[in-house]
């Protein structure tokens, strides 16, 4: 039997071609809102079209660099000793996504793995840390590299670094 999850996940085509859209935008509060109701037990990964792997999601809370209200997205990661490491791919469009751009006005940051939050900040990678994550990364979740391909901008990769250490949920 089909779990809610798979049944309700977008092709990785589909999202490429919603990504800033009010349908992207609505999918994005559902998936938060499913994440946050079930405690992370639902839609807390994405399976990876070309290797049919699950890539755990987690939930970043920024702060509006214009709006000053806080902003939650679901973002796939990989986990890195006593932190977390996201990629600002905006699924290859030409401009970094709005939760990038607010951080990097204010690395100050929440994340949520499950049913709880901790305080974290946000580090944009640079140089050789950079590439060595975004090998590692673009290893676990290949649609990295198609989204490199799409665009003239340099992915941003960053290290989001809790205050205080959260396990993932089992």
């Amino acid at each position: 039997m089909k779990t809610l999850s798979r049944v309700l996940s977008l092709p990785t085509w589909l999202r490429m071609r919603l990504a800033g859209s009010s349908v992207a935008n609505w999918y994005t509060k559902l998936n938060v809102w499913v994440y946050e109701a079930s405690q992370g037990r639902t839609w807390s990964h994405l399976q990876v079209p070309e290797t049919g792997e699950p890539i755990p999601i987690l939930l970043l809370r920024t702060i509006g660099r214009r709006s000053g209200k806080a902003r939650v997205v679901p973002l796939i990661y990989i986990e890195l000793e006593r932190a977390f490491v996201v990629a600002a791919a905006n699924a290859g469009h030409r401009q970094d996504p709005a939760w990038y751009l607010n951080l990097r006005a204010n690395p100050a940051v929440s994340i949520s793995l499950g049913s709880s939050w901790s305080s974290a900040t946000a580090r944009i990678t640079t140089g050789a840390e950079r590439e060595e994550l975004r090998s590692e990364f673009a290893a676990v979740y290949p649609p990295l590299l198609r989204y490199e391909r799409a665009t003239s901008r340099e992915i941003p990769i960053v290290v989001l670094e809790p205050r205080a250490m959260i396990q993932p949920p089992q």
